[in-house]
């Protein structure tokens, strides 16, 4: 009966309401795609309700060829949402939609119950030719291309060899066989959801290729074959809200670790870095170098330009200075405009002037720091999108040589940071009178 439907179609329809609800929370590329494919399955659902349902020859066939094509479209979209260069390549729509087309077109043939054979076969070599041309064009590698053949050239076979129902089931075990292949390989290897994704869209596949033989086979195997292919629906979106759950949980894990603003490590990273670094040098006798960094009249930025371009500016001077020290070395935002770097496994290498060597290798950091900091960084104040020039003080604490633990190499940066500070303002106001940051209007360079 069709109304024993109602309650596996209101189920469906209730998590797919949930994957929406915590898609919103969740930086996640493909949730949206997700929450679009679960749709096309309640889509079937209904289709498949009214199918089921006494009504004329017609509409029977109408429904039935809806239903076809709504496993399709998900198909389609599901696969989209595994593959991150589909998701993102331009015109990624229409690229889908044209190879979906020739696929769309047999379903609703046949669902509406039309026998021309040759029609089946003409639609199935336009469609091997379409994604093998469309993957050329679009520059999609030969990984597309093995793709398409897969999928299609099987099914030419299957047309011209077997019956149109048997092919017509089989191009959807490919298609769902796909995705579950995509899903395996690009969701994260430590991800629970992934093995209900990919092992629920396996077992969705064989439901399809073995449809023609379990209708043959009575009742009983009909029942339990329409009880695993419902329940496939169930364990995909359950595996779609674990992968959210999981992106959400790392998504908080750093947050914990790194500032909002400019993605830098904080100030709870930083310490746990940096005592990392200590008990390293310690161990391996390297030494290590603590840069406190501290922007100059970077309160006049927020006072003229508003705060939107006091944090553009901030997220710009995050991207330059790590962008101007190595990848072992940690750049971090305790707060503000307070910067710190740590310099570390600089090797102290043996004879008197071991001390002026580091000393020769900070100045050369602070160089580049200083480089950096001064590099313009645009940002959209309250009279329009304009360059502002920062400059920084910097205090440089040595260890081993200005103290042996992270508390009295952090005093001491500090103290030469607030007397590089006073010497800068000093020297700025005897040079020029002008202060140490500067804003440029961008209509007054061009």
């Amino acid at each position: 009966m069709p109304v024993l439907l109602l309650p596996d179609l209101f189920a469906m329809i209730f998590f797919a309401c949930v994957v929406a609800r915590v898609r919103r929370n969740v930086q996640h590329d493909a949730a949206g795609l997700w929450t679009a494919g679960l749709v096309f399955i309640v889509l079937q659902g209904v289709a498949r309700l009214l199918y089921l349902a006494p009504s004329a020859p017609l509409w029977h066939h109408v429904w039935h060829a809806v239903a076809l094509d709504a496993y399709s479209l998900a198909g389609a979209v599901f696969l989209q949402s595994a593959i991150a260069s589909l998701r993102r390549m331009p015109r990624s729509w229409f690229y889908l939609g044209i190879n979906t087309l020739p696929h769309l077109l047999l379903l609703t043939m046949y669902g509406m119950d039309l026998k021309s054979k040759g029609a089946y076969l003409g639609l199935s070599a336009m469609g091997l030719i379409v994604g093998v041309l469309s993957a050329v064009f679009f520059r999609r590698g030969w990984k597309d291309v093995i793709v398409f053949s897969a999928i299609w050239i099987p099914l030419i076979v299957a047309m011209s060899q077997t019956s149109v129902r048997t092919a017509i089931y089989l191009s959807l075990f490919l298609l769902f066989a796909t995705v579950a292949a995509a899903f395996a390989v690009n969701l994260p290897r430590t991800s629970k959801g992934r093995i209900l994704i990919a092992g629920g869209f396996f077992a969705w596949s064989l439901c399809f290729v073995t449809h023609p033989w379990t209708a043959t086979w009575g009742s009983t195997w009909v029942q339990l074959a329409s009880e695993v292919w419902d329940m496939q629906k169930f364990v995909i979106t359950l595996g779609f809200v674990l992968v959210l759950f999981e992106c959400q949980v790392r998504d908080s894990e750093w947050l914990a670790l790194h500032d909002q603003l400019t993605d830098l490590p904080n100030r709870r990273l930083y310490e746990d870095r940096r005592e990392q670094a200590f008990a390293r040098a310690k161990r391996n006798k390297t030494a290590l170098l603590l840069f406190n960094l501290d922007l100059d009249d970077f309160k006049a930025i927020n006072d003229t330009l508003g705060h939107a371009a006091g944090d553009a500016l901030l997220r710009g001077l995050a991207k330059n200075l790590q962008a101007c020290v190595r990848t072992v070395d940690t750049v971090a935002r305790l707060g503000g405009d307070e910067f710190r770097l740590l310099a570390v496994d600089l090797k102290e290498e043996p004879g008197d002037d071991a001390a002026a060597r580091l000393h020769h290798q900070a100045e050369r950091i602070a160089m580049q720091v200083r480089s950096a900091v001064e590099l313009p960084v645009e940002v959209d104040g309250l009279h329009g999108k304009q360059l502002v020039h920062a400059s920084t003080s910097i205090g440089i604490a040595f260890y081993p040589q200005d103290g042996l633990d992270a508390v009295e190499l952090g005093r001491v940066a500090d103290e030469r940071m607030y007397a590089d500070k006073q010497r800068r303002k000093l020297q700025s106001a005897r040079d020029t009178d002008a202060p140490m940051m500067s804003v440029t209007s961008e209509a007054a360079e061009s």
